[in-house]
C-alpha cells in the first residue's frame, strides 16, 4: 500500500461514524476519484471497507490486521523512508569506505533517477548535522566526525519509532548482538546501589545512546572528540559510570577510551536523579542546585505564578521540578537531548500544556542561549501536567435543589446517599417539601421524589424514588452531563463571540505558503487595530520555537500577550497548506491583551482538541461566515 492508502484506512478506523468521499478528499489532499481508487486497492488486498449511500466504514479488525501486516514490510516504499534507509547505510560506513549509488536501486528496487532524486534529500539532512558528501563515480563517501554520525544515527532511530514507542524490546531488535534486557538491569541495580534513580524515560535514552556508542566501538569507530565536562560531578556519580563501563568492557570485551568514557558519563549524570528525591524539602536544594540553576528555577516559578488554573503551593512538585531543570541544564552543556516517546501523543491531546511547556522552554532558551527541542519541552509539560487544576466554569458544581415530602428523617439519608455518589459532580444546596416560593435562578438543577410538571420552574428537572436505584443513579448522571455540556458550549460560544469579528474571516484565499499566510493576516489584525506592525516578527519568533500546527489546523501566535485587542482571525483553505511537517486546511491566528489570556487559554484548548476530529473539522470547514464558523464549532461539542 502506498502512503495516502495507509491514511485512509488509519482515518477510516479511527473515525466513529460514516465518512463521505468528499471528507476524505479534504482530509488526505486529494479528489475523490483518488479516495475511490484507494479503496479500490485496499479491497483487491483484503475486503474491508464497506461503501454506502451515506459513505464509506471499515471492518475494523481487518483493517487493523491489515495495518499490522503493511508496518511490518521492512522494504521501504515511500521517499522518507527510503532517505532513512540509504542515511543509516552510509552512516555505517567509515570515511574511507563507500556505498554506490546502484547498490541501492537494487537494494530498494527503484531505478537510478529514484535514487539520484532521493539523494538530494539525503546530502540535506547530513549537512544539518555537519556531516558531508563526496561522490566519485557514483561512489558515495561521506565524511564527518564520530560524535555527529552517533547524533544523527540515535536521531533517525528515534524517528523510526515515533509510531512504535522507543523500549527495550524495540532497542534489542536494533541491536541484536547486545543483551538489552540485561543492560537495563545492570543499570537499575547499580544506580540504586549508588543511591541514585533513573526513570524509565531516560532509561531508555541511556540505553539507546550506550548501544549505539558499544556498536560502533565492536565496528572500530572511536569517539575522539571532547565535550565540555559535567560540572562538579558527586564522586558517586563518577564512581557509578566507573562500574557501569566496567561491566560492559568485560561482557562484551570493548575497551572504553577517555573521550568514550566522558560521552558515556556525561550522558549517564544528567540522566541521575537522588534515590531520596522525595524526602528532600525545599530548603535542601541551595546543597543540591548550584546558583544558576536555582536562579533559573525562580524564574520559570514566578512565570508560573501568573498562568491561570496552576497550583504551585506543592513543595513535592517544586522538589521534582527544580532536579529535572538541573539535570536539563547538564544535558544542554553538551548538546544531548532525552527523546521522549510520548511528545506527539501531549502535543495533540494536552495543547494548553503543551503551550505552556513552549513558553517555560522559551525562557529556558532565552537563560542558556541554546534552543530546547520538543522532546525536552514535551518533559516540561509532564511536569507541568501534574499540578494543573481544572479551569473554573468545568470545576464548579452543579447546585441542585431537592423535592421531598416530609416523612420521618428519610429526606436526610437520601440527600447523604446523593451527596455520596455524586460529591464531586453536584451539591444539594437546597431542601424543599412542598411548592414554597423558590428563586430558580440560583439552581442547576432539580431533583424531585414527586411529579413536578405542575411546578413554575425553569430549570432542568429529573424525577427518581426515594431510595436512589441504579436507574435513579443514571438518570441523574445523564442531567449533569446535559448541564455541563450545555455550560461548556454557552461558556466557549461567549468567548469565541467576544473574540471574532466578521473582518477577520477568509475563505479559500489564493495563498499555500506559511509565512505569506502569518504576513497577510497579520497585516490584516494590524488595519483591524488588533496589533501593531511589528506583532508579525512576535509571531515567527513563536513559530521558531516549535510548531503550532496540529493535525489539520494552525494555530499561531506570540509569547508576548501584548496585544491591543484580544482577537481570533479565522483562515480556512480547502486546498492544504503546508505547516512544517503537516498539511492544513484551518488557520487560526489569535492576538491576545495580557489581561485576557484566560480566554485564549480556555479557546486553545477546546479549539485543538475538537477540531483534531476528522468529522468535526470537516463540519468546520463548511462555514461561510464567521457567524457559521462559531455556530458549528459549538455543535462540535458532545458529551464526554
Amino acid at each position: 500500500m502506498n502512503k495516502n492508502e495507509i491514511k485512509l484506512l488509519e482515518i477510516l478506523i479511527n473515525t466513529k461514524e460514516v465518512i463521505k468521499a468528499n471528507e476524505l478528499s479534504l482530509l488526505l489532499g486529494v479528489s475523490t476519484k483518488s479516495i475511490r481508487n484507494y479503496v479500490s486497492e485496499i479491497n483487491k488486498i483484503k475486503k474491508c471497507i464497506y461503501s454506502t449511500n451515506k459513505g464509506y466504514t471499515v471492518d475494523r479488525e481487518l483493517a487493523v490486521d491489515l495495518l499490522h501486516i503493511e508496518y511490518s514490510n521492512d522494504l521501504p516504499e515511500t521517499k522518507n523512508e527510503r532517505v532513512s534507509y540509504m542515511l543509516m547505510k552510509l552512516l555505517k560506513k567509515s570515511n574511507a569506505s563507500s556505498i554506490n549509488l546502484q547498490d541501492f536501486c537494487d537494494q530498494l528496487f527503484i531505478s537510478y533517477e529514484t535514487v539520484k532524486k532521493d539523494f538530494i534529500d539525503v546530502k540535506e539532512k547530513l549537512l544539518d548535522y555537519n556531516i558531508f558528501v563526496r561522490i566519485e563515480k557514483d561512489d558515495i563517501y561521506v565524511e564527518g566526525s564520530e560524535k555527529q554520525k552517533r547524533k544523527m544515527l540515535s536521531s533517525l532511530l528515534c524517528e523510526e519509532f515515533t509510531e512504535n514507542v522507543l523500549s527495550i524490546d524495540s532497542i534489542s531488535k536494533i541491536f541484536p548482538k547486545i543483551n538489552i534486557p540485561e543492560l537495563a538491569d545492570d543499570i537499575r541495580e547499580n544506580t540504586k546501589k549508588h543511591g541514585f534513580f533513573i526513570n524509565e524515560y531516560a532509561l531508555v535514552n541511556l540505553i539507546l545512546e550506550l548501544s549505539i556508542g558499544m556498536d560502533r566501538i565492536m565496528n572500530n569507530f572511536i569517539h575522539i572528540s571532547r565535550h565540555a565536562p559535567i560540572k562538579h560531578p558527586e564522586n558517586s556519580e563518577v564512581n557509578l559510570a566507573n562500574e557501569l563501563v566496567n561491566i560492559v568492557e568485560k561482557k562484551y570485551n570493548i575497551e572504553y577510551s577517555e573521550s568514550e568514557f566522558e560521552e558515556f558519563s556525561n550522558t549517564l549524570i544528567s540522566s541521575l536523579t537522588k534515590m531520596d528525591y522525595l524526602k528532600i524539602k525545599m530548603d535542601d536544594l541551595s546543597n543540591l542546585i548550584d546558583e544558576e540553576d536555582m536562579q533559573l528555577v525562580n524564574q520559570l516559578l514566578d512565570n508560573m505564578k501568573a498562568w491561570d488554573y496552576f497550583d504551585l503551593s506543592n513543595e513535592g512538585f517544586i522538589v521534582k521540578f527544580a532536579l529535572h531543570i538541573k539535570n536539563l541544564r547538564r544535558r544542554i552543556l553538551r548538546k544531548y537531548e532525552l527523546k521522549n516517546p510520548l511528545t506527539q501523543n501531549i502535543k495533540m491531546s494536552c495543547p494548553l500544556i503543551f503551550e505552556h511547556a513552549v513558553e517555560l522552554s522559551n525562557q529556558i532558551k532565552q537563560f542558556t542561549q541554546s534552543s530546547i527541542s520538543d522532546h525536552e519541552t514535551a518533559f516540561l509539560a509532564l511536569h507541568i501536567g501534574n499540578m494543573i487544576r481544572e479551569s473554573n466554569f468545568i470545576n464548579e458544581q452543579i447546585k441542585c435543589v431537592l423535592l421531598f415530602p416530609q416523612y420521618y428523617d428519610y429526606s436526610d439519608k437520601l440527600v447523604k446517599s446523593i451527596n455520596a455518589e455524586f460529591e464531586n459532580e453536584m451539591v444539594i444546596s437546597y431542601i424543599v417539601t412542598n411548592d414554597e416560593k423558590i428563586d430558580w435562578s440560583k439552581f442547576d438543577l432539580l431533583i424531585s421524589t414527586i411529579p413536578s410538571n405542575d411546578l413554575n420552574c425553569d430549570i432542568p428537572k429529573v424525577q427518581i424514588t426515594p431510595f436512589l436505584t441504579r436507574n435513579d443513579k443514571l438518570t441523574i448522571s445523564n442531567e449533569i452531563e446535559k448541564i455541563n455540556l450545555s455550560r461548556k458550549r454557552d461558556f466557549l460560544k461567549n468567548n469565541l463571540l467576544k473574540i471574532t469579528d466578521k473582518n477577520l474571516f477568509f475563505k479559500n484565499k489564493t495563498m499555500t505558503s506559511k509565512k505569506d499566510i502569518i504576513y497577510f493576516i497579520c497585516d490584516e489584525m494590524r488595519k483591524n487595530g488588533c496589533v501593531d506592525g511589528s506583532y508579525v516578527d512576535e509571531v515567527l519568533e513563536r513559530e521558531n520555537e516549535s510548531s503550532t500546527a496540529f493535525g489539520k489546523i494552525a494555530i499561531p501566535h506570540s509569547f508576548n500577550m501584548d496585544a491591543k485587542k484580544t482577537n481570533m482571525f479565522v483562515f480556512l483553505s480547502e486546498k492544504p497548506i503546508q505547516w512544517d511537517e503537516n498539511q492544513v486546511n484551518i488557520v487560526l491566528l489569535f492576538a491576545v491583551k495580557h489581561n485576557e489570556r484566560s480566554i485564549f487559554f480556555n479557546v486553545f484548548d477546546n479549539l485543538v482538541v475538537q477540531l483534531l476530529e476528522p468529522t468535526n473539522l470537516n463540519l468546520v470547514m463548511k462555514s461561510e461566515s464567521i457567524t457559521d464558523f462559531v455556530d458549528n464549532f459549538v455543535k462540535c461539542l458532545k458529551s464526554e
